[in-house]
């Protein structure tokens, strides 16, 4: 370690520090409260569905069911929208695998426009399997066929327990989060006037450019080495991620040119996902399982994309037109699925997302890329901005007093923020990795699409039993 400065050798640790926790086998298991995660969700004409959530006070210990009934206002099911699970005779229920500490379901509009206060109000009514449960808190939910603008909120994030398994998408004005599994895509192209690929920074993917143009010329010979260089943890491998402050300018593939001599052969290292096993307390395991190799090539047709893709070693490869939707940021890609892939809301319907993510951090002898759990980033290419407060603490770690904290900042406070555009302001730097615990002392101020701003901060990362991937916080309108 002598080759390390100090404040590296602190930050390993720090990666590497597992909180350990021990329980007394006789105790009684604690009841188990079941409640919606808010009162309040919007679904408006340009919104094709929202995730109602129920929230559990602890991990079920069996599988077990919720059953929800729901009343109508001004709308029919089958006819103006539907669930998923699919609800019949007024009634749906939801699983809950034991060991989940959420559940959800999906309501998706049919009809393209419905009369101003159309409802439907759901209300959970029965939990079975799990012997020791209560329904408290709340206990009924409103979902409005309209705009709405929330107040604030407190909720958990469903990002799946310490293998992360999911990015959840937020939307601070309707009080919605979207899920979408991150191994669920690859590539994202850019549905702007530009013509511009991301890569899936939630499972550390990787491009690297060859000098070659033509797809059957490139055979395993032309990568030797690249796994040691592009890969997550090392030195140097910051040039083959996108940079996360989300900048289309910092991509680590070129803009793609209408030229196609000009559009070079790239080798994707695909990343990792989720790990498959039991995690300890404090724990995470989100990047144990590599998703392989890839040699790619994009060009232009037109107003689209078109990639040819296939296997290093392979001498034919498949070719996937993809379209620009003006709805959506990105148009996401899948190896396995093509594209298509529904992963983030409409551009202008979400404010941050929890997620796994790749990340530029200096090892002491140079930039390289790294992973990072527990990860936030902010709709840069939906014009969110972010502005960051910390409080100024004493030596023993104490706020100082007279200072504008979360509960007191107000509407007239926001002349003294400064916002930025950079999507991974709120990054990691609202929790510590040593405690696992979220920052008392920092919270965020959230300018979203249309105007409104909120005051965020965050609550915390595991749950009643130390797990991580449970991510809460709290959000008010200024």
């Amino acid at each position: 370690m002598k080759y390390l400065s100090k404040s590296l050798f602190v930050f390993f640790i720090s990666l590497t520090f597992i909180i350990s926790s021990c329980s007394d086998d006789d105790s009684p298991l604690a009841t188990l409260g079941v409640a919606f995660e808010t009162t309040a969700l919007g679904l408006s004409d340009d919104v094709e569905s929202v995730d109602v959530v129920v929230s559990l006070s602890r991990a079920t210990t069996v599988d077990s069911e919720a059953t929800i009934t729901f009343t109508e206002s001004g709308v029919a099911f089958g006819t103006d929208y539907t669930t998923n699970p699919v609800a019949s005779g007024g009634t749906l229920t939801i699983s809950i695998p034991a060991g989940e500490q959420v559940a959800s379901f999906r309501v998706t509009r049919i009809a393209s426009a419905l009369e101003t206060g159309s409802t439907v109000v759901f209300t959970l009514t029965e939990v079975t399997g799990e012997e020791n449960a209560q329904i408290s808190g709340n206990t009924s939910l409103t979902v409005s066929f309209e705009a709405i603008v929330s107040a604030g909120a407190d909720f958990t994030a469903n990002i799946g327990g310490p293998t992360e398994p999911n990015q959840v998408f937020v939307d601070f004005s309707l009080n919605t989060q979207t899920t979408a599994e991150r191994t669920s895509w690859d590539l994202g192209f850019y549905s702007g006037s530009d013509d511009k690929v991301i890569l899936n920074y939630s499972t550390y993917v990787m491009a690297q450019a060859l000098d070659k143009t033509d797809m059957n010329d490139v055979t395993a010979a032309d990568t030797v080495g690249f796994a040691g260089t592009q890969a997550i943890g090392t030195a140097g491998a910051h040039v083959f991620i996108d940079h996360p402050d989300r900048d289309l300018e910092k991509l680590a593939i070129e803009d793609i040119s209408a030229t196609d001599l000009e559009n070079k052969v790239y080798i994707i290292n695909r990343g990792a996902g989720p790990g498959t096993g039991t995690v300890d307390p404090g724990s995470v395991d989100v990047g144990s399982t590599p998703r392989g190799w890839k040699k790619i090539r994009i060009l232009k047709s037109g107003d689209n994309y078109v990639i040819q893709h296939a296997d290093i070693a392979a001498t034919t490869f498949e070719e996937v037109t993809i379209s620009k939707d003006a709805t959506k940021s990105f148009v996401f890609f899948s190896f396995e699925d093509g594209s298509g892939i529904s992963v983030e809301p409409e551009k202008e319907k979400w404010d941050i997302v929890f997620s796994v993510s790749s990340e530029i951090i200096n090892f002491g002898f140079g930039d390289g890329a790294y992973g990072f759990s527990d990860f936030v980033l902010s709709n840069r290419q939906g014009g969110v901005e972010v502005a960051r407060v910390e409080l100024e603490r004493d030596t023993e770690g104490v706020i100082v007093p007279g200072q504008t904290t979360y509960d007191d900042f107000s509407i007239s406070d926001l002349g003294s923020v400064t916002f930025s555009a950079d999507g991974n302001t709120m990054g990691s730097s609202w929790r510590s990795v040593f405690s696992r615990t979220a920052h008392n002392y920092v919270f965020f101020i959230v300018k979203d699409p249309e105007g409104n701003s909120y005051k965020v901060q965050f609550l915390g990362l595991l749950d009643d039993d130390g797990n991580r991937g449970h991510s809460s916080l709290k959000y008010e309108l200024l």
